[in-house]
């Protein structure tokens, strides 16, 4: 059963704005290395697999019973024993067609992204709100969490470029600030 996320979309839009391209419509957060939504849906089982070896609990279950995951529980160590467990090895024939395991920088050389995503920090901040905070800066592992002196107090600002998109800062945050959004995934099979 496929879930059609634009018309979950509808509620989270106004209704005068115009059709939203793949790129820009509502896509859940997959577990790293999934294939393009279309794709992942249509080869899931369902199994529920990767949820019962996430190492750090962030994957559920969510809509028709398909994985997402849930960076408010903790961040994804790229670990990849939910790529390992998958039946159907859809993850894993994005990392490398003959199924051995690939370490994350090696796809990273490849132009491989674990996720396509897009991650921004809202006026909640409380660096913004002039409240000393530098924890998402403490818990990035891959530095691309600056802090800028704007004003008295320093203010997070992330370099995209170089996030890696495990969710760390969104998990940590006192103020909930960080939003995640899954952008379409350029993984296919090419089938």
């Amino acid at each position: 059963m496929a879930i059609n996320h634009s018309r979950r979309a509808l509620f989270l839009r106004p209704f005068s704005q115009p059709e939203l391209s793949n790129e820009q419509r509502y896509l859940p957060l997959r577990p790293p290395w999934s294939l393009e939504d279309d794709d992942f849906i249509e080869q899931c089982t369902q199994c529920s697999q990767c949820v019962d070896v996430c190492e750090e609990n962030i994957i559920k279950l969510a809509d028709g019973g398909y994985p997402e995951l849930d960076f408010n529980k903790g961040e994804c160590t790229f670990c990849e024993a939910c790529v390992n467990a998958c039946e159907k090895q859809f993850t894993q024939s994005v990392l490398n067609t003959d199924h051995k395991k690939t370490s994350p920088a090696l796809v990273k050389n490849q132009g491989l992204k674990a996720f396509y995503f897009n991650l921004e920090i809202d006026d909640s901040c409380l660096s913004k709100q002039k409240i000393s905070c530098q924890s998402c800066q403490e818990v990035c592992d891959s530095r691309s969490i600056s802090m800028k002196w704007l004003t008295s107090i320093p203010v997070p600002e992330i370099s995209l470029e170089d996030c890696t998109g495990c969710g760390a800062c969104v998990s940590i945050c006192p103020s909930s600030s960080f939003k995640m959004s899954a952008l379409a995934s350029p993984n296919s099979l090419g089938l």
